[in-house]
């Protein structure tokens, strides 16, 4: 899809007039805290509650009806909604749950939502380059390991805006940068570890991301604005504002910009297995590459900006409607998706998504859309990976409310996705008749999908949850079951158990099902032997002639990945205090797939002689891999005064391979191995404290242990260091490594603050990911306004 560049000119300018203006009118006057109502101390947040005088603490509390320590350990244990769609706090939720709420992010320094979830359990967070990062939920990534680069991105956890997918269908995973909003849009982050297809569909394998933003404003009026300049030209800047249109009508826009330079200039080059300047960038066959437009901006990281409107509508007869539009253009240079150089390259995306979502009288809808143009790896001369691409989805769901211990809650779902790479397939014929585009056309996807939740409270204490869901797709033209029983019993006030056993499938991509590439990657120019340089020279043989193809070819009949989990858990309420939440888990994942070297056949050359032509076929092909999982995640969090909290949490697992084919050309020889790039340990340290009255300081420590990544190089080729021709694979080992973060605001009138950030102390310009930047030092000043 095309935008006229005035419309987004002017797009962002009637933002920036629409917050001046409206940061005119003056918020109404604060209530008295005596005069507060208990739903309205229950809407405060806990940072608002630190920040109070004891007296006015002591005054909410009595309104609630709770002593003030309990006041701030049910704001600390807000509402979430996404683990079981239903709404009911972090403690009482029968799944792995955490929250990141909006004080949290504001309090911590985080500069995007990669970052903001290193504030949590379960989560490997790796900083590709400036501000581009690679996010997991309990790894399992670089399966099977030695293969292409884009496999080792999260294609296992579903992630969403306010229930909207944003998920990539073409290879699967999360283009972070391409998310329209920024931090200063979000309400909470919520998160589920652990298989989750039942509730969500496919792709919530290892996990679910859903990204909860700010409702409209029932004030007048409502402008926020935060901007932030630091090292390596690293600018953020982004603005809302929200506010009543009329009775149960109200609005929030908003807008955000985002640049970064990297760390570093130049590039891991795969021939030379070293760092080297652009110019010096060759492909492992020799010839080099940074003239072919693939590499066009050494220096630019990130290069990013959004826009999004929305309205609400609500009333007293249970119908909530909300309704969104927006807008994003992004470009980052991150590690995605293959070349034979090296594994950089600048990822452009522009997408326009429009969303309706609501609740009436027991109906939950939602119907969302996205079109726009992405290009995974701009300049590259093949394949073409530029297309365009539209994705719609829409469900519905019903509760019944047998009896208030019994629910039943019934949903059908429909998912589509639709890329064609047609119009940029021709424009580079134009100027090479060879090139090709990875799909050479329209492709689609889609599937329907039926579901059913029982949620039965058999006493006070025992709850009972089940969920089951069949999704019909049409590639491969099969029925999947995906399920998830939960049980959950409240021994006292204090201590939670619960337990989980669950089914979940990945959905198919249109990479995997369609991809049709014929590669010519050596050519006789590139041959070394005297006799064909002058066959060349004599003008009996053509340079450019290509003497080596390879080809990637789509399965629509792939089995889809399915993991099954088993998984116990408790939350305990030691005290006031200190609460601890732990949970084991134990799964099986099988049916990964990957490009396989399927055949090789050879033909003559005319002049060469024979078997001098050679043809490889790579085909995506199911694996025997099977991925065995092993651990235990627990965090605990200490509150020793209203003015501190802090929180240590960590995972401990083991992953493990069985039946891995370390060569394929030795394909019946297996053997079982470690996940090597999945760590065996990561987790943090935050504490947030207010020394004194306006003044919050935040830190956060992200550990992660050792990791050693394995990937693809180049085909069967033979070289005086490889003279059998067998497959070659690249590895890299990331030393463990700790990173501290540390957050110093002031509000120095009402809500408005000031704060400086210093990111990724300790590194040391160590690498978080295999053949990386470096991670250096961050600094940053900024500000906060509202109005």
């Amino acid at each position: 899809m095309k935008i006229s560049k005035y419309f987004l000119k002017y797009t962002g300018a009637l933002l920036l007039l629409l917050s001046i203006s409206l940061s005119s009118y003056a918020q109404e006057p604060q209530k008295e805290y005596s005069e507060m109502t208990k739903e309205e101390v229950m809407q405060m947040s806990y940072d608002e509650l630190l920040e109070l005088p004891l007296e006015d603490l002591m005054t909410l509390a009595n309104i609630v009806g709770v002593s003030a320590d309990e006041l701030l350990n049910m704001i600390l244990n807000m509402e979430v909604s996404t683990a079981s769609k239903k709404a009911e706090s972090v403690f009482e939720s029968p799944l792995s749950t955490s929250v990141v709420t909006k004080d949290e992010i504001l309090n911590s320094g985080a500069t995007n939502i990669p970052e903001a979830l290193r504030l949590v359990p379960g989560m490997i967070v790796r900083q590709k380059s400036n501000g581009n990062y690679d996010v997991h939920i309990r790894g399992l990534d670089n399966v099977p390991p030695g293969n292409f680069s884009h496999f080792s991105e999260n294609s296992l956890t579903l992630v969403m805006i306010d229930n909207r997918i944003v998920y990539n269908y073409i290879n699967g995973g999360t283009f972070w940068e391409s998310l329209p909003i920024s931090l200063i849009d979000i309400e909470r982050i919520d998160i589920i570890r652990g298989p989750s297809s039942a509730l969500y569909g496919p792709n919530a394998v290892s996990g679910v991301i859903n990204i909860i933003t700010k409702d409209g404003s029932s004030e007048e009026y409502h402008v926020q604005a935060d901007v932030r300049y630091g090292a390596h030209n690293t600018q953020l800047a982004s603005v809302n504002a929200a506010g009543n249109l009329a009775k149960g009508l109200d609005f929030r826009v908003s807008g955000n910009y985002e640049y970064r330079d990297r760390t570093q200039s130049d590039y891991y080059t795969y021939a030379a297995d070293d760092y080297l300047p652009k110019d010096q960038v060759a492909s492992v066959f020799g010839y080099p590459y940074s003239g072919r437009g693939t590499l066009p901006t050494p220096d630019k990281a990130m290069d990013k900006y959004g826009v999004n409107g929305n309205l609400y509508y609500s009333n007293d007869d249970d119908v909530n409607i909300r309704t969104s539009l927006g807008y994003q253009k992004s470009v980052a240079q991150t590690i995605f998706f293959e070349n034979l150089a090296t594994p950089f390259a600048n990822r452009e995306s522009s997408t326009a998504y429009g969303d309706i979502a609501g609740e009436v009288k027991g109906f939950s809808f939602q119907l969302s859309y996205m079109q726009g143009l992405q290009d995974l790896s701009v300049g590259m001369n093949k394949p073409v990976i530029k297309y365009d691409m539209n994705t719609l989805n829409a469900n519905l769901e019903y509760t019944y409310q047998l009896s208030y211990k019994f629910s039943l809650r019934p949903g059908f779902n429909f998912q589509q996705a639709v890329y064609d790479d047609s119009e940029y397939v021709e424009e580079a014929q134009e100027v090479d008749p060879n090139r090709q585009g990875l799909l050479n056309g329209e492709q689609s996807l889609q599937s329907y999908g039926g579901s059913l939740r029982a949620d039965w409270s058999a006493t006070d204490d025992l709850r009972f949850i089940a969920a089951l869901r069949v999704d019909q797709y049409d590639k491969p033209d099969d029925m999947y079951f995906s399920y998830q029983l939960v049980g959950s019993y409240t021994l006292n006030d204090k201590h939670l158990f619960r337990g989980v056993y669950s089914r979940a499938n990945r959905g198919a991509f249109i990479g995997s099902v369609y991809a049709n590439f014929k590669n010519p990657l050596k050519f006789a120019g590139d041959l070394a032997n005297p006799v064909v340089q002058s066959l060349i020279n004599d003008g009996q043989l053509d340079a450019d002639e290509p003497l080596y193809y390879q080809y990637y070819i789509g399965n629509p009949e792939l089995n889809l990945l399915t993991m099954d989990m088993i998984e116990i858990g408790h939350r305990w309420k030691i005290s006031d205090k200190v609460q601890t939440d732990m949970e084991v888990f134990y799964s099986k994942t099988k049916d990964f797939d990957a490009l396989i070297a399927s055949k090789v056949e050879t033909e003559d050359h005319p002049v060469l002689g024979p078997d001098m032509i050679t043809h490889e076929y790579r085909t995506y092909q199911n694996l025997d891999i099977e991925a065995t999982q092993t651990g235990v995640s627990a965090a605990i969090s200490y509150m020793p005064t209203n003015k501190a909290i802090f929180r240590l949490y960590g995972t401990y697992q083991q992953t493990s391979l069985s039946d891995f084919v370390p060569d394929e050309t030795q394909p019946n020889e297996k053997e079982d191995v470690d996940n090597e790039w999945t760590p065996a340990f990561y987790g943090g340290l935050t504490a947030n404290i207010m020394p004194v009255e306006k003044l919050s300081v935040y830190a956060n420590v992200y550990f992660a242990s050792e990791q050693v990544y394995s990937r693809y190089i180049s085909p069967f080729v033979k070289t005086e260091d490889n003279p059998d021709g067998t497959l070659e694979t690249g590895t890299d080992k990331i030393a463990a490594n700790a990173t501290l973060h540390l957050n110093v605001s002031y509000k120095f009138w009402n809500e408005n603050r000031v704060f400086v950030t210093a990111q990724n102390l300790l590194n040391g310009n160590k690498r978080e990911f295999a053949f990386a930047d470096g991670v250096e030092d961050l600094y940053m000043i900024g500000v906060r306004l509202q109005f």
